[in-house]
C-alpha cells in the first residue's frame, strides 16, 4: 500500500476482484416502491443515471452497485465496471455502492456501503471514489531525491519542505539543506511541484516551485528564492452560540487536493493559526492564512455544543475554501439539527433552516453504512436492504443490525438542494459549507 506521509491513501494495490454472476445492467425492471396509500398517487417509474469518479486505473470490478425499493427489496445489481448506467427507479428507491477497504478506518470498519435515497428531482447520482479503490498500477514505485537549500531568514528558526506527492522533511535550524524523497506509483506524473518555507511562529518566507521534471532515481539540487508569502483575509462574525461550550476558529493554506494527477498535496502548518473561544458570547475574528499558487486558503469555525437528548457529542460548524472579498457571518443555531427518532428514523427542527442533505453513519461489525437523504422530504424508517446474492470478493455480508453512530445535516452554497448535491462529485472552489452533527456513539469514550 502506498501512503503519503500525511497518512492520506493515494493508492491501494491488490488483485482484481469481480462481482461474479452479475450483469452490467440493472437486472430488475419491476416497480420499486409500491403505490401510495390513502389516495396518494402511485410513484411513476423514470430513468436516472448512476455514475462514479475514480482514477483511470481503479479496479472497478471490486465495487458493487445495487438498487433497492423503498421497502428494501433488491431490484437489481451491477459492478462498478458497468458505470455509468441508466436505471429505472421510483421515488423512495435506494441506490447503493459497496466495496471493501484495504485499510482500517479509525473507527475500525474495513468495508463500506454508501446509499442515496431517490427523491423526486433526482436525475443523476455520482459518487467520488478517488483514493479509495484498489488500482492496477502499471509502474513500479518511482522516487527521486530533492536536496533543497533553505537560507537563513530573519525571524525564522526552522524549515519545512514538501513535494507535491505529499512527502515532506524539516530542519530545526537555518540555513539548512533539507532532503525530500518524492515517490509515486503513477506512470503519468512527469513533473513535481515543491513548497519551501522558513518559519518562526508563522512562515516568514516561502516559495512554490513548479515544473520540476520527475526522473526516477535522479538527485536534484534546488535553492529557490524565498519571499514573504502573500496572504488573504477572512473576517467572520459568529453568533447563535446559546448552546456552545467552546468554539474553535482555524485558518490554513492547503494544496489542490481535489484533483488526482495534477494534485498538489501541500499541508504546511503555522503556529497561531487557530484560536479558542469559550462560552456563549458572539464574537468577531480576522485570520490571514497564506494564499499561494497550486492551493487554496481554508477557514473554519467549529462550535462544540452542550450534550443532550442522548448524544455524546454535538457540533455546529462552518467551512470556507477559497478567497472571499466580503466579511462572512455564521449563526451556529440557524441550520436545523437532525436528531434520531426511534431506531430507524430522524427528525429536523421545523423552526430552523433546511440544507442540502442529511447524512447518517451506521455500523455493523466491520461494515460502515452511510446514507444520504433529502432534508426537504419527510423522513421515513430506514429499510433493511436486501443485498445481492454475490458480492465482491472479500466483502463479508453484515451479520447484525446497523446501529446509528452519527447523523449530520449539511448545507453547501455551491449546490441548490439534494438533487444537485447528488448529481456531481466535482469539488468546485470557492465554496462554503455549514453542518450540524449529532453523534450518538463516541469510540474514544468507550
Amino acid at each position: 500500500m502506498n501512503r503519503i506521509d500525511r497518512g492520506i491513501v493515494v493508492g491501494l494495490i491488490g488483485s482484481a476482484v469481480a462481482l461474479g454472476g452479475c450483469s452490467n445492467e440493472d437486472v430488475g425492471t419491476g416497480s420499486g416502491a409500491g403505490g401510495g396509500g390513502g389516495g396518494e398517487p402511485a410513484p411513476v417509474p423514470r430513468l436516472i443515471e448512476v455514475a462514479l469518479v475514480a482514477e483511470p486505473d481503479a479496479q472497478l470490478d471490486s465495487l458493487a452497485v445495487f438498487h433497492n425499493a423503498a421497502d428494501g427489496r433488491l431490484l437489481g445489481s451491477l459492478n462498478g465496471a458497468g458505470l455509468p448506467a441508466t436505471l429505472t427507479v421510483q421515488d423512495g428507491d435506494w441506490i447503493s455502492y459497496a466495496h471493501r477497504l484495504d485499510f482500517r478506518l479509525a473507527e475500525g470498519e474495513t468495508q463500506r456501503i454508501v446509499s442515496y435515497r431517490v427523491e423526486q428531482a433526482v436525475e443523476r447520482i455520482e459518487w467520488d471514489l478517488r483514493f479509495t479503490l484498489n488500482r492496477d498500477f502499471a509502474c513500479e514505485p518511482r522516487s527521486m531525491e530533492l536536496r533543497v537549500t533553505v537560507p537563513a531568514i530573519e525571524g525564522a528558526t526552522e524549515a519545512f519542505v514538501q513535494a507535491s506527492t505529499g512527502h515532506s522533511a524539516t530542519a530545526s535550524s537555518l540555513p539548512a539543506e533539507v532532503v525530500v524523497h518524492a515517490g509515486t506509483y503513477d506512470c503519468d506524473i512527469t513533473e513535481l511541484a515543491l513548497f519551501v518555507g522558513a518559519k518562526g511562529v508563522a512562515f516568514e518566507a516561502a516559495a512554490v516551485v513548479e515544473g520540476i521534471p520527475f526522473e526516477s532515481g535522479a538527485v536534484l539540487e534546488l535553492a529557490p528564492e524565498l519571499a514573504p508569502p502573500p496572504r488573504t483575509s477572512f473576517q467572520v462574525d459568529v453568533s447563535g452560540l446559546d448552546e456552545a461550550v467552546e468554539t474553535h476558529v482555524e485558518s490554513m493554506w492547503r494544496g489542490t487536493l481535489f484533483s488526482f494527477l495534477d494534485g498538489a498535496w501541500f499541508s504546511p502548518d503555522e503556529a497561531g493559526s487557530s484560536s479558542l473561544h469559550e462560552g456563549t458570547s458572539p464574537f468577531s475574528e480576522v485570520r490571514t492564512p497564506m494564499n499561494l499558487p497550486l492551493g487554496h486558503a481554508h477557514f473554519s469555525v467549529y462550535s462544540t455544543l452542550a450534550n443532550d437528548g442522548g448524544s455524546c457529542r454535538r457540533s455546529s460548524s462552518f467551512g470556507r475554501v477559497g478567497e472571499i472579498d466580503t466579511p462572512m457571518s455564521f449563526d451556529a443555531s440557524a441550520l436545523a439539527e437532525a436528531r434520531p427518532e426511534g431506531e430507524r428514523s430522524y427528525g429536523l427542527d421545523p423552526e430552523r433552516e433546511r440544507g442540502d442533505y442529511v447524512w447518517q453513519r451506521r455500523t455493523s461489525g466491520v461494515t460502515s453504512w452511510q446514507l444520504f437523504t433529502d432534508p426537504l422530504s419527510p423522513p421515513s424508517d430506514l429499510p433493511e436492504l436486501e443485498l445481492p446474492a454475490e458480492l465482491p470478493l472479500a466483502f463479508s455480508r453484515p451479520s447484525g443490525p446497523f446501529e446509528l453512530r452519527t447523523i449530520c445535516h449539511g448545507d453547501d452554497d455551491k449546490v441548490g438542494g439534494y438533487a444537485a448535491y447528488l448529481a456531481s462529485a466535482e469539488w468546485a472552489v470557492p465554496r462554503s459549507v455549514r453542518t450540524r452533527a449529532f453523534v450518538v456513539h463516541c469510540p474514544d469514550e468507550d
